[in-house]
């Protein structure tokens, strides 16, 4: 089974924890697909693949060698000894193989020589040499078909179905399966018809429909209950943890692949061994035992490095990989990652090399390389898409649209944003917790106890007739003794269950008035925010295209002929031009924190800082506004006043409420700024002014969407952006924002921010 598995955002960001089991089901689709192959390769027409090593049934083949040696039989015992070495050493198998198709075309023996080639497809699928692997099943197929041998015709279209499925053509491989099925029933060959089951499960589980998945590998299992193949039943118990995982449930899913162990060791198979401890590995990592999943995945490594079968290999060598970055060791998991790689670009697995691709992107970004990052999301999307794997794609773009929030690229964002939310609408009927596993489970135990039902049925039958005559008489007294005392209760509780009735009756109208009040009143409240948000959305528009069509216009006055100008007159326009350019960049930045905080996606960040240093960080920008209105500015912070802030949203704050004092503040006037300490250890700053001031109606209304920012003394614009933000800003770090002011004499901001951390985690949000 391949161990197939990406990075979930439990591991990224508290955001994506909380959505993580939305995620994208393409984890069990891509873990699926070594397990398939190993069923495919390990099976053959003569029985369960073992190891061997321990089994008596190779040193029974070279005893029977010796007793053939110089017949026909020769071929056939050769093609045996070719299949039961596939799990130990491949090469011995390709070697035998060779020598059984020497003997079998020696002495003309079609059904041998189809075998041979098959045998030989199974070693270069093996190795993923799919092309040669297909050349070979093809020839299996034209001998099979030309000499009406059923069970070799469905065999090889089974295995080339694998070889399409190994390629991602899921409709060419769900073709040869179906066609394999329709064959195999004719020749009532359950173990390969459960090969056909088992491919066409992971096919659907591909394509994103997992409804049939489900069903199909439940089929699967029916039939090798009934075969009593213990490897494959093995098999079977990794699927369901595969499910089971996938739902998070990782109790259940760690008893499946734990039964799964405990079979394969059983039967003496390493390989199946290797699935399991890998599988049981990947459980405990994302449960975060790091110690228990690298014992686990080493042990798996150590076993597939006996068999020698690289596919296997790089699956392991990924899967550590995975457990470093779980760890925090991303250099180590680096190094994991471009191992597999390689591996996988000798092996040409499209698939596990878009995954690979994601995986060193997501180390990068855990160690903020950012730029390094892109390149490698980009590939594995273009990929992806080439590929038509919509589940990869899907996250691919949700890493891409995070990786540009965190660069602050707001056009990059909007745009892998947007492709994402058009993947998650596409594949929101398809996800894995809408399924349920338990009733199909049961659905499943019930058709595999019919049987036994059935046998029961007959049995019981003759006793059923026996008895029904005895119990028709005391059948009819008892009835009729029920139906005297359903009579007389019915008649002494029918105006009492009518007098409940009705009170029921008024009582369920009673609540439904009150919901339907409930529900007028939420639609109206809806009507109303909806009002206010569309009013909210024009001023911002009207605001930001009236200063830019400002400057349009005195640019092209310029431009049309500088001449007519007075040198006092193109002073006064480059006064405007800057007015304007300044009023445009304070609410850009505004309407972007606004936005990234809208969408949930702007850092906070707390630490100790200085709130003299910050405040002297924004002065710069204001100063021209400053010195042009001759305000007197007064700051009676000390240095080393300390606050525990996030510094961007600390600055955004300062510079829009001393932006604002500034705006309302006319030529001459005073403006001042200090601080004090609060009882519960909070720092209390004071931004005072002597402008314009404010009514009572105007206050109600400042901090809301249906606040209008009027012109300032100086006909500066606003849109009353900038003290949203600072109030929820503010209240991001558990601090208040009020205003007191009165008309024609000024308005006091004031604002607390805690003086340390110890005072932000001991003291609970405000409401």
């Amino acid at each position: 089974m391949v161990k197939q598995h990406f990075f979930t955002d439990k591991f990224n960001s508290l955001k994506t924890r909380q959505t993580f089991t939305k995620i994208f089901l393409w984890r069990f689709m891509t873990f699926g697909t070594l397990c398939l192959l190993a069923f495919f390769v390990n099976i053959t027409r003569h029985g369960t693949a073992q190891d061997l090593k321990t089994s008596p049934k190779i040193d029974s083949l070279t005893k029977v060698l010796k007793t053939v040696d110089g017949t026909a039989s020769q071929a056939r015992v050769f093609n045996q000894l070719s299949e039961a070495y596939k799990i130990i050493s491949p090469s011995s198998a390709f070697e035998y193989a060779q020598e059984a198709l020497r003997l079998a075309q020696k002495y003309k023996d079609v059904y041998e020589i189809a075998s041979a080639y098959s045998n030989m497809g199974e070693y270069y699928l093996d190795i993923g040499a799919y092309q040669k692997a297909l050349s070979y099943f093809d020839l299996t197929l034209k001998i099979a078909k030309q000499n009406n041998i059923k069970e070799l015709e469905g065999n090889a279209l089974n295995k080339i179905g694998v070889v399409h499925y190994l390629q991602t053509d899921y409709k060419a491989c769900l073709v040869y399966q179906f066609e394999a099925l329709k064959v195999l029933k004719t020749n009532k060959n359950k173990a390969f018809e459960a090969q056909a089951l088992s491919l066409i499960s992971y096919t659907y589980a591909k394509q994103g429909v997992y409804e049939k998945a489900l069903d199909y590998h439940f089929k699967t299992l029916k039939l090798r209950e009934e075969l009593g193949d213990k490897n494959e039943i093995a098999k079977s118990y990794n699927s369901i943890g595969d499910f089971y995982r996938e739902q998070q449930n990782y109790r259940e899913a760690l008893k499946n692949y734990r039964e799964a162990l405990k079979i394969s060791e059983q039967i003496h198979s390493k390989r199946g061994q290797a699935i399991s401890l890998d599988n049981i590995g990947l459980c405990y990592a994302f449960i975060h035992e790091i110690k228990a999943s690298k014992q686990y995945h080493h042990r798996a490594l150590k076993l597939k490095e006996e068999l020698n079968i690289k596919k296997e290999i790089a699956i392991s060598i990924r899967n550590i990989g995975f457990v470093f970055f779980v760890e925090g060791s991303l250099d180590s998991a680096m190094t994991y990652f471009k191992k597999a790689e390689i591996m996988e670009q000798a092996l040409q697995n499209k698939e596990a090399l878009i995954q690979i691709s994601t995986d060193i992107a997501k180390v990068l970004i855990q160690k903020k390389e950012y730029t390094q990052a892109i390149p490698y999301l980009e590939k594995a999307v273009r990929d992806a898409e080439k590929l038509k794997f919509n589940h990869i794609t899907k996250k691919n773009y949700e890493l891409l649209y995070q990786l540009f929030a965190k660069m602050e690229d707001a056009p990059n964002l909007l745009k892998y944003y947007k492709k994402y939310d058009s993947l998650v609408k596409l594949s929101k009927n398809y996800e894995l917790k809408d399924l349920n596993i338990e009733s199909l489970k049961q659905k499943y135990e019930y058709e595999k106890r019919h049987k036994e039902l059935e046998l029961l049925k007959k049995e019981n039958r003759i006793n059923y007739l026996i008895i029904k005559q005895r119990n028709i008489l005391t059948g009819i007294l008892v009835m009729g003794i029920i139906v005297a005392i359903a009579f007389i209760a019915l008649l002494y509780n029918r105006n009492k269950v009518k007098f409940r009735t009705n009170q029921r009756l008024t009582s369920i109208n009673q609540e439904i008035s009150s919901l339907n009040q409930k529900l007028k009143e939420s639609e109206q409240q809806l009507k109303k925010s909806n009002k206010v948000k569309d009013k909210f959305l024009s001023i911002i528009s009207h605001d930001l295209r009236a200063p830019l069509n400002s400057l349009i216009s005195l640019i092209r006055m310029i431009g049309d002929d500088t001449n007519t100008f007075s040198p006092e007159q193109q002073k006064e326009i480059f006064v405007q031009l800057e007015r304007q350019v300044q009023a445009n960049i304070l609410l850009t930045e505004n309407m972007l924190n606004w936005s990234k905080a809208e969408l949930d996606i702007i850092q906070f960040k707390p630490e100790m800082l200085d709130l003299n240093e910050n405040l002297q960080a924004i002065i710069p920008l204001i100063s021209h506004q400053i010195q042009k209105k001759q305000i007197h500015f007064v700051s009676e912070i000390t240095a080393n006043t300390p606050v525990y802030a996030d510094r961007n949203m600390l600055q955004t704050i300062l510079l829009n409420l001393v932006n604002n004092a500034i705006k309302f503040t006319a030529q001459h006037k005073k403006i001042n700024i200090k601080t004090q300490e609060t009882h519960n250890a909070y720092l209390q700053i004071t931004l005072q002014d002597e402008g314009v001031g404010m009514t009572q109606e105007e206050i109600q209304k400042l901090f809301t969407a249906e606040h209008i920012s009027k012109t300032g003394t100086s006909e500066e614009k606003g849109t009353g952006l900038g003290l949203l933000l600072c109030k929820e800003f503010v209240e991001k770090h558990r601090g208040t924002l009020t205003v007191e002011s009165q008309k024609d004499k000024g308005s006091s901001f004031v604002f607390t921010l805690p003086h340390s951390q110890d005072a932000y985690q001991n003291i609970k949000p405000s409401v």
